[in-house]
C-alpha cells in the first residue's frame, strides 16, 4: 500500500528519487526479535521427572528385595510364628512397613521435582510477560513509522502548492521553504537508519540500545519538522496536519507507556534470574538477561528552531 503511495509521490514531483527510495526502504516493517526467541519446552522438567519416577521404581525393587517381601503375594505364612509371639510383626506388617519407609525416603525427591517445576514455570512466564511487553514496543514504533509517509506527503503537497504560487516571485521568498524541506530530508534518513536497527534480540544489549538511539533521533527529528511546521501558519492550519500532529503526539505517549511497561517486566525477569534459586535453573535451562529499552537524557526535551528568515 505505502509503495503504490510513494511511487504516486515520486509520479506527481513531490519526492526526488533519492527520497522515494529511502522512504520505501524505511518503512519494511520492524524485524520480529521475538522470532528468534528461545523456545522453551517442559524438556527439563519431563527428563526429571522421568528420572524420578524410574528412581522410585528402583528404590522400590531394592527395599523389596532386601527385606525379603514377596511381591508376587506366593509365600505362605505360617500364623503359628507369630501368634501370641511378644513383639512379633507378621508378614503383612513388614510388607506395610517396607511400604511406609520407601514413601518417606521417595517424598524429599517428589519435593525437590515440585519445587523445580514451579519455579521453573515462573521463569518462563516472566519471559513470556518480557515478550509480550516487547511486541506492544514494537507494534507501537511500527504505528509511528506507518504515520511517517502520510506526513511527508502531507508537507510535500504544501511545499509544491507553495512553490508554484512563488513562481517568479523574488527568489529568496521562494528559498524560505528550505528549513521545511531540510526538516523533511532528515526525518526520511532518520527513519531510513531506524529501519536498519530493527529486530535487535533482547539478551544483546548493544544492539538494543542502538536500536534505541536510533528510535530517539527519528523521535527528535519527528518534533523537528513540527516545530518548523509552526513558521507555516497554512501548513499548521491544515486539519490532515492537525490530525497527523495529534495521531503522532499519541503515539509517542503509548510508546513510552510500552517502554516503561517492557522494562518492568525485563526488571522481573533478570530478577528472578539472578536470585537462589533461580539461578540454579537459569544456568541449567540457559535462560539469559534480557536488556533495558532505555533513551538517552533529554530524548523528551522541546525541541527549538531558530529559522533565518527575513
Amino acid at each position: 500500500m505505502y509503495a503504490e503511495r510513494i511511487e504516486r509521490m515520486r509520479a506527481e514531483g513531490l519526492l526526488s528519487d533519492a527520497q522515494a527510495e529511502a522512504l520505501k526502504a524505511s518503512l519494511s516493517p520492524l524485524a520480529d526479535a521475538v522470532q528468534r526467541r528461545p523456545r522453551r519446552t517442559s524438556s527439563i522438567v519431563t527428563a526429571i521427572a522421568v528420572i524420578g519416577i524410574v528412581g522410585a521404581l528402583l528404590a522400590l525393587a531394592i527395599v523389596a528385595y532386601t527385606t525379603g517381601a514377596d511381591p508376587a503375594g506366593t509365600e505362605i505364612q505360617d500364623v503359628s510364628e507369630t501368634l501370641n509371639v511378644p513383639g512379633g510383626t507378621g508378614a503383612m506388617n513388614r510388607t506395610l512397613s517396607t511400604l511406609t519407609s520407601t514413601a518417606l525416603l521417595l517424598l524429599p525427591l517428589v519435593l525437590i521435582i515440585a519445587a523445580f517445576a514451579w519455579l521453573y514455570n515462573s521463569i518462563v512466564n516472566k519471559e513470556e510477560r518480557v515478550y509480550q511487553a516487547w511486541s506492544q514496543v514494537e507494534s507501537n514504533l511500527q504505528r509511528r513509522s506507518d504515520l511517517i509517509p502520510n506526513l511527508v506527503e502531507t508537507v510535500s503537497r504544501y511545499m509544491r502548492h507553495e512553490r508554484e504560487t512563488l513562481a517568479g516571485v523574488v527568489e529568496k521568498r521562494a528559498d524560505a521553504l528550505n528549513p521545511l524541506a531540510d526538516a523533511m530530508d532528515r526525518l526520511i534518513a532518520d527513519q531510513q537508519r531506524a529501519a536498519e536497527e530493527g529486530g535487535a534480540a533482547l539478551d544483546d544489549e548493544q544492539a538494543l540500545s542502538r536500536l534505541a538511539q536510533s528510535q530517539a533521533v527519528l523521535g527528535g527529528s519527528l518534533k523537528h519538522l513540527v516545530a518548523v511546521a509552526e513558521s507555516y501558519p497554512n501548513l499548521r492550519s491544515g486539519d490532515q496536519f492537525l490530525s497527523l500532529q495529534a495521531q503522532l503526539e499519541g503515539t509517542e505517549n503509548r510508546i513510552n507507556v510500552a517502554r516503561m511497561e517492557f522494562n518492568q517486566s525485563v526488571g522481573d525477569y533478570n530478577s528472578a534470574i539472578r536470585r537462589l534459586p533461580g539461578t540454579l535453573i537459569a544456568g541449567m535451562a540457559n535462560f539469559k538477561r534480557k536488556a533495558y529499552f532505555q533513551t538517552e537524557d533529554g530524548a523528551d526535551a522541546p525541541v527549538r528552531v531558530d529559522l533565518d528568515r527575513d
